[in-house]
């Protein structure tokens, strides 16, 4: 068979023996797919919603660091976002707490947003004691 270098080292790779050898993922496998075939030149591969090449070079033979190169790249992107996504996430909830717990409210309407939702639970409560007559219960 004719088939480009590019293109038999991500076979290879996916035929090796020890698992830890092959692609991760069928999303890395189906890059390594993509980027070889844009190293070779191949043309026909693009139907449907398919990923651009990631790697940049020009066609023609490639050898197999610049094919690792390309999984490599998207697992530096996607560790990157999940950053972003994980720093933005504790931003969020460090805020959100500072503001249930701290915020002293407003010059009319002093207090945190927690003190005035035990306050409510509290009375809540007491009118629960109250409608069943244990009224020192319920001063308390």
């Amino acid at each position: 068979l004719n088939v480009p270098e590019s293109i038999d080292k991500v076979i290879m790779k996916c035929l090796e023996k020890e698992p830890s050898n092959r692609y991760a993922t069928a999303a890395e496998l189906k890059q390594a797919l993509y980027d070889g075939a844009f190293v070779a030149g191949l043309k026909g591969l693009r139907m449907g919603a398919v990923p651009e090449p990631k790697m940049l070079g020009t066609s023609g033979s490639v050898n197999s660091h610049k094919v690792m190169k390309s999984s490599q790249l998207s697992r530096k992107i996607y560790t990157r976002n999940m950053s972003v996504v994980i720093w933005l996430f504790v931003t969020i909830i460090a805020a959100g707490g500072w503001y249930v717990f701290k915020f002293p409210g407003t010059t009319y309407d002093p207090g945190t947003w927690y003190d005035k939702f035990r306050w409510q639970m509290d009375m809540r409560h007491a009118d629960d004691l109250m409608s069943q007559g244990k009224y020192q219960d319920a001063a308390k």
